[in-house]
């Protein structure tokens, strides 16, 4: 259930966050937010930002706030859902290189959670179970971080 819901809050932060991230990309300055390393699933969220401005820290600042500060309000939370459950629905239909990194996945990663029981998991998932997740999540939450350039 715990990667189905930091799923589900990745997808209200997105919700919430999206016209500061508009600002900052017509600026340009990349923002991309997931749950997702380049190989395979990751345990947390996973930030980057990039470009070429002063702004950069002001934007991170304000990330962080958003997620600490995250409202799980109900239609909010339901549009969330509703694009959780249609991407699980919709990686049945991937490419065939895509299955195969899922099943190499499956074969080295304990614990997996295959799509399946991660759509379960979303649709059995409420606002207020979203909601003491994020708040285990804010309270034990750790930062990992790499900064690169002229900083």
């Amino acid at each position: 259930g715990g990667a189905a819901k930091l799923r589900l809050m990745f997808e209200v932060l997105e919700l919430r966050f999206n016209e500061e991230r508009y600002m900052a990309e017509e600026g340009g300055l990349t923002v991309d937010i997931t749950n997702y390393s380049f190989s395979s699933p990751c345990p947390g969220l996973r930030i980057m930002l990039s470009g070429y401005s002063h702004k950069l820290p002001t934007l991170l600042r304000n990330l962080v706030g958003a997620i600490c500060g995250l409202r799980i309000d109900p239609d909010v939370f339901e549009m969330a859902k509703e694009r959780a459950v249609l991407d699980y629905r919709n990686r049945r239909y991937q490419q065939p290189y895509q299955h195969s990194l899922l099943a190499c996945h499956e074969a080295l990663e304990r614990p997996f959670f295959s799509y399946e029981r991660r759509l379960e998991a979303v649709e059995a998932c409420s606002a207020q179970d979203l909601a003491a997740f994020h708040a285990d999540f804010v309270s034990s939450a750790s930062v990992d971080a790499l900064l690169a350039g002229n900083i």
